[in-house]
């Protein structure tokens, strides 16, 4: 075999090995994955409870990601990821999606290390950066929480994006350009916290590409390689607009958060993001923000430190061009997630470094490697120092991800790592009011009495936080409604909707609530303002069709609508929510229509035999024999869950 050939043979082999290992040491860390659950931190809002999701994929729901935004995103492709798991393995199995999080960033880290590799000539470092990225334990959050799909396809979206730019970069033309576009507008469908990509490519010219030094190329002109970038800059102008529009109702406001407290948390939340890099302990998944209780010295060292690294990156710009590569993409990246547009009320998040850690990657293996190379140590001794820190790495990324098995040791967790955190009590609280309900339904009902104290043990901690939390009033009312105080949880809902009168779903509960306390016009009037708030809100429309078609007041009956309604609700649910089909009996029955009453109802109680609710069927089998004899159904004093 010619020299030049056995060179090429031997550089693949030794991509495709370090490929495959890539992919074993994700596998040993996230494999555990496949057994995990949905957690109650968005997985009901982006997936199992999103009608525009779980129905699968179809033509009527891509053309609506396209043209809508969802749940204070607009992330289509993603979005199409989700309704394709949903196709696959179903809406509310959990076992196939984690793992589809696993490959894609499996995929990305893969792609990483073929672009640095193919930038920089250096396959080992470039190995080691794609080996850090892919097990540290700051990206268990972007792989292991099935909601941040968004990261680890975004992430591969943008490695390839990367990639395709280094084979441009080799020898520039239209025909090498148009992947580059193509593959970033999809990384932006993904997730348009890339918008800084184009910013990351101008790095690169630096270094490692060095084109600004091609001098005898007219596409290395220094005006040149950013007029090149014009068009995706202008891509990242527009989706920068289209994510303001999306996350306008997710923002908050300068009185909420100030514009110096947000200042200051950028500045502290970039300086720990370093440190939790070194020292990747305690890290979870809510880190509640502090508003303008930061310390004045916590403030004043971060901005210190920060400032040093930059001015000895810019002292050892010439000499050290990876370090102003690496520092610039770090600090560039986390402008979009920096919080001075602040989303949510979290002060920082894991998530936040997946992609711009890569450039903290770059300065210190590159730093470290020149390091030894001057001291000309053996090629054993950084090798070795590179296994034990990725050893390190993957144990604690393997711990931090057995973290994420269910929402009750998420929360759990979380709240072992910070103090005064309202959101994570309200989160467990909730989690262990879901875990009552399948106790309940399972028939534990000891083991659900259990639950559901521990859930408002944990809500009403919340509420000692935080009085005017939304989210711990809203459950806490439906905790109380479980326990049959249908004054207490209307107190506290009515308080919920005070907070935000334009949530669908508080008004929903409290519907219920007036239902519970037999008050059914407040009960209509509740669920008709969910509706206006939410047109496709799928329970309210089961909701008030039940009241429409069984309230005993006669002037509050409304047949056609309620069997309107009720159809509606029993597509989204395809059958498979006994008490929707249960509704839509009482609204055939009240339209008179009792031969499809009776059989609707005979599906209802079959389902729900099936899911072992004893009561509903008993419930179901008393409105079979009143439709059996021509009867509609009323609802009385005793009313069961709807």
């Amino acid at each position: 075999m010619p020299p030049r050939a056995h060179a090429d043979s031997t550089r693949r082999w030794r991509s495709a090995f370090i490929c495959a290992s890539l992919v074993v040491l994700i596998l040993v860390v996230f494999r555990q994955t496949a057994h995990f659950g949905f957690v109650n931190l968005d997985d009901d809002l982006i997936v199992t409870g999103n009608p525009n999701i779980y129905p699968g994929l179809t033509a009527a729901g891509v053309l609506r990601v396209f043209t809508h935004f969802d749940s204070f995103f607009y992330t289509p492709l993603t979005s199409i990821s989700h309704m394709l798991d949903c196709s696959l393995y179903g809406h509310d199995n959990a076992g196939g999606p984690p793992l589809i999080n696993v490959l894609l960033h499996a995929a990305a880290a893969i792609a990483l290390f073929l672009a640095l590799q193919r930038m920089t000539g250096a396959p080992w470092r470039s190995a080691f950066v794609a080996a850090v990225f892919a097990v540290h334990p700051l990206h268990v959050e972007s792989v292991a929480w099935i909601s941040e799909r968004k990261d680890v396809l975004s992430g591969l979206f943008f490695m390839l994006t990367l990639l395709a730019y280094a084979r441009y970069a080799e020898k520039p033309s239209r025909g090498r350009y148009l992947p580059v576009v193509a593959l970033f507008i999809m990384a932006l469908l993904s997730k348009p916290v890339v918008v800084t990509l184009p910013f990351v490519l101008l790095l690169l010219d630096y270094w490692p590409l060095r084109r600004t030094e091609k001098a005898s190329s007219r596409y290395c002109k220094p005006a040149r390689l950013l007029i090149e970038k014009i068009p995706l800059f202008l891509l990242s102008a527009a989706a920068s607009v289209v994510a303001v529009f999306a996350e306008h109702g997710a923002i908050q406001s300068t009185a909420k958060i100030p514009v110096a407290a947000r200042l200051g948390n950028a500045l502290v939340s970039c300086a720990e993001y370093i440190v939790q890099m070194f020292h990747p302990v305690g890290l979870c998944v809510f880190y509640p923000h502090p508003g303008d209780s930061l310390p004045a010295w916590e403030i004043a060292t971060s901005f210190l430190g920060l400032t040093g690294i930059t001015g000895l990156v810019f002292i050892f710009r010439k000499t050290e061009r990876h370090l102003v590569t690496g520092w610039l993409w770090y600090l560039g990246m986390l402008v979009p997630v920096s919080g001075l547009v602040q989303v949510g009320i979290f002060a920082r998040a894991d998530r936040f470094t997946y992609l711009s850690q890569i450039g903290l990657y770059l300065m210190g293996t590159w730093a470290a490697s020149d390091w030894f190379a001057r001291r000309k140590a053996r090629p054993a001794i950084p090798a070795a120092l590179a296994g034990i820190v990725l050893a390190a790495l993957a144990t604690i990324a393997w711990a931090q991800t057995t973290w994420w098995q269910d929402s009750i040791s998420l929360w759990t967790h979380a709240l072992a790592c910070t103090t005064d955190n309202y959101v994570a009590e309200q989160s467990l609280g909730s989690a262990w009011y879901d875990n009552s309900e399948i106790e309940r339904a399972s028939g534990n009902a000891d083991k659900a009495k259990a639950d559901l104290d521990k859930a408002e043990e944990h809500l009403r901690k919340s509420l000692g936080i935080n009085p005017h939390y939304v989210y711990a009033l809203h459950n806490l009312g439906d905790v109380l409604l479980d326990r049959g105080d249908s004054d207490g949880a209307i107190e506290e809902l009515r308080e919920a909707a005070a907070v935000e009168p334009r949530q669908a779903n508080i008004h929903n509960s409290l519907g219920f609530a007036y239902y519970q306390a037999g008050r059914d016009r407040d009960a209509i009037s509740e669920y008709e303002q969910a509706l206006a708030l939410n047109p496709d809100f799928a329970l309210a429309w089961n909701n008030l069709a039940w009241m429409l078609a069984t309230s005993p007041e006669d002037s509050l009956r409304d047949g056609p609508r309620a069997l309107a309604l009720a159809r509606r609700a029993y597509a989204v649910s395809q059958g498979t929510n006994p008490k929707v089909t249960r509704t839509l009996a009482a609204a055939f029955a009240e339209t008179s229509d009792f031969a499809d009453a009776i059989g609707t109802a005979q599906a209802a109680k079959t389902v729900a035999a099936q899911l072992g609710d004893t009561p509903l069927s008993a419930e179901l089998q008393t409105e079979i024999d009143l439709y059996t004899a021509g009867k509609p159904f009323r609802h009385k004093e005793v009313r069961s869950e709807k």
